[in-house]
């Protein structure tokens, strides 16, 4: 992920981007599937429409690679789990608009939990405690949660951030 990472200054965000942006397991694929259908009509997808990654690609994850998010023609639904702060640049110089999820973190971190372990590369390997103690010390992907949820909270006043939470959603 490096090398995107380094690439992730000069993406340049459009006026007509939706990006979903979200710690992990927090309702991210819910709110990416209801910003689909808000920007298609509301029509639900069927068997036959592209995967949820081809149509709402993940901007730091190596596929389908930044470079492929910025040749998308047209308007682009982009996910991501970065910060606020790390968001490229180009995020406050448009009008693209960001949608945030979170969700308490009890409930997030069981679903990590679950998540982790079936990773088969990256596979967590220990008991439910050993992971909430590396979850409460910072020390999973994409951590510190409660910064990461204070990065856009902090722009819940910005007309271009919609900051909601799983719990208002059920």
């Amino acid at each position: 992920m490096s090398g995107v990472l380094q690439e992730l200054p000069s993406f340049e965000f459009r006026d007509t981007d939706v990006v979903v942006a979200s710690y992990p397991k927090t309702g991210t694929t819910w709110v990416q599937q209801i910003v689909y259908m808000l920007k298609n009509g509301c029509q639900a997808t069927t068997g036959e429409d592209e995967n949820l990654e081809t149509r709402f690609p993940y901007l730091e994850f190596p596929y389908p690679g930044i470079r492929t998010v910025a040749g998308m023609p047209g308007d682009r639904c982009i996910k991501t789990h970065l910060p606020y702060s790390l968001l490229p640049p180009s995020i406050h110089d448009c009008a693209a608009k960001v949608v945030y999820v979170t969700r308490n973190p009890r409930d997030t971190a069981v679903s990590y939990y679950h998540f982790m372990r079936l990773l088969t590369t990256t596979g967590f390997v220990g008991t439910f405690s050993d992971f909430i103690d590396d979850f409460l010390r910072d020390e999973v992907p994409y951590s510190p949660f409660f910064s990461h949820v204070r990065s856009y909270y902090s722009e819940r006043d910005n007309p271009a951030v919609l900051f909601l939470t799983y719990e208002e959603m059920q």
